[in-house]
């Protein structure tokens, strides 16, 4: 799929902390706060208390809860599910299974286009924004871009999509609160940035990891989309052969099983 009309406008994320009031803002971010000093003093000023929130995205009355503590309590699911399956909520047993029969829960991540035949990530080349959306949406094609400012119909919410084109993607996903919340690789659900701010907006938010052992960059921000939450999800840790596609959700919470935490780099 090429880069048109029909995809969200893909831009450079900060490189620095920014305010995430809006985007034409650039003053940096009070410590641990997704606002600037300036906006947080506008909001103060404010009469009631409602209107001294920052501007969240508009939601649909669909958004799903972030179930955190589930995820975080249970090491397996934490463990053998990334950031892709947290975002559409999608959940493999078999995978869960799988972690719990292998050495160290050292098993393959559900990666977006396996459930509908697309081809192994490649190494050697950068990955774009526009094949990411096209793997979305092959393997659930109601997926649709779009915006911060746009309300998702009812039975849709957003997620949104950033890559380290040389490495990585990322997904982040809005909760029933309206704040946003990812998972990195193996490693536990968080509602803060790379600068341990709370995310209020994805593509005003800091993703360069680089005080880790394979540091990652997000640099690239590949859009908000709408992905279904009453409906089915298809998502596949390896690639589709034939047959039918398998679909899961999430679960509900299970017995917390210890397992040696795997060295994985958000």
């Amino acid at each position: 799929m090429e880069e048109d009309q029909a995809l969200p406008k893909f831009k450079e994320l900060p490189r620095k902390p920014l305010c995430q009031y809006n985007l034409s803002c650039k003053n940096p971010p009070l410590p641990k706060s997704p606002v600037c000093k300036y906006h947080q003093q506008k909001m103060n000023r404010r009469k009631t208390r409602s209107l001294r929130s920052p501007p969240m995205s508009p939601m649909s009355g669909s958004e799903p809860d972030h179930h955190m503590e589930e995820w975080n309590s249970d090491s397996v699911l934490t463990e053998s599910h990334n950031c892709y399956a947290y975002a559409v909520k999608g959940v493999d047993p078999a995978l869960l299974k799988k972690c719990m029969d292998t050495k160290d829960c050292n098993v393959g991540f559900p990666q977006p286009g396996y459930a509908s035949g697309y081809e192994k990530f490649s190494e050697n080349k950068h990955k774009g924004c526009a094949d990411m959306f096209a793997r979305l949406s092959g393997d659930n094609p109601g997926i649709r871009p779009t915006t911060f400012e746009e309300k998702c119909p009812f039975g849709f919410s957003k997620i949104a999509l950033i890559l380290d084109k040389k490495r990585d993607y990322h997904f982040a996903m809005q909760s029933s609160n309206g704040m946003w919340y990812h998972k990195p690789g193996a490693m536990e659900v968080t509602n803060l940035d790379a600068s341990g701010r709370p995310i209020l907006r994805p593509d005003r938010s800091l993703f360069m990891y680089t005080r880790h052992k394979f540091p990652l960059t997000y640099t690239r921000f590949c859009g908000y989309y709408c992905v279904p939450r009453n409906k089915e999800i298809h998502i596949k840790t390896e690639i589709r052969e034939g047959g039918a596609v398998p679909s899961w959700r999430l679960p509900t919470p299970r017995r917390q099983t210890r397992r040696k935490s795997r060295d994985v780099s958000p």
